[in-house]
């Protein structure tokens, strides 16, 4: 497939999954409601382990199949860990906490949709994907501000905004790791 097809492909990916998002705000306080009655109360237990499982899931890739040797890409995962932990934390509804694996799920949808035009290890792949990220999260909150059963919440920005910033952080440092120029000196 040619460079147009996948650039066209991946933003195709990105619209849908935030239309996706805006289209379910009105019935997401009913869904996340049916869904926890349906694990019998354990939905933040399904989005923890969730959130466990795709930071393993880094892990295993750097220590396995990359061999990564740096011991400051681990402390880097650690360090992004414990920042969604303290996202978590300061999430006062149980559904806010969402948003850390939403906006994540965003994060490498637009890298994805970037990196065919910037490379991952360049500034400006980065720059324009928290700036799409941080729309996003904005545009979201303004819709929630004219539905009835929601509300505009500066925080929601914060914590979307934050978990972008995390998921790019953690794409860059622990997926990518070192650009090949510096592994071949």
């Amino acid at each position: 497939m040619n460079r147009s097809g996948k650039r066209l492909i991946n933003w195709c990916l990105v619209v849908a999954y935030m239309l996706g998002v805006y289209a379910t705000l009105t019935v997401a306080p009913s869904l996340w409601d049916a869904v926890d009655g349906y694990l019998n109360g354990r939905g933040l237990f399904v989005v923890y382990l969730a959130g466990g499982f795709l930071l393993a899931a880094v892990f295993l890739y750097m220590s396995v199949f990359r061999r990564e040797k740096r011991i400051v890409n681990y402390i880097i995962l650690l360090g992004c860990a414990c920042i969604y932990f303290i996202l978590n934390k300061l999430a006062i509804y149980p559904a806010e906490k969402i948003h850390l694996l939403e906006y994540s799920l965003l994060s490498v949808l637009v890298f994805n949709a970037l990196k065919v035009d910037f490379s991952g290890y360049g500034l400006e792949l980065y720059v324009y994907g928290l700036l799409f990220c941080l729309g996003a999260g904005v545009i979201d909150e303004v819709i929630q501000l004219f539905l009835p059963t929601r509300v505009f919440d500066w925080r929601d920005v914060v914590f979307n905004i934050a978990s972008s910033i995390t998921a790019f952080v953690i794409i860059r440092f622990n997926i990518l790791g070192q650009p090949q120029k510096a592994l071949q000196a």
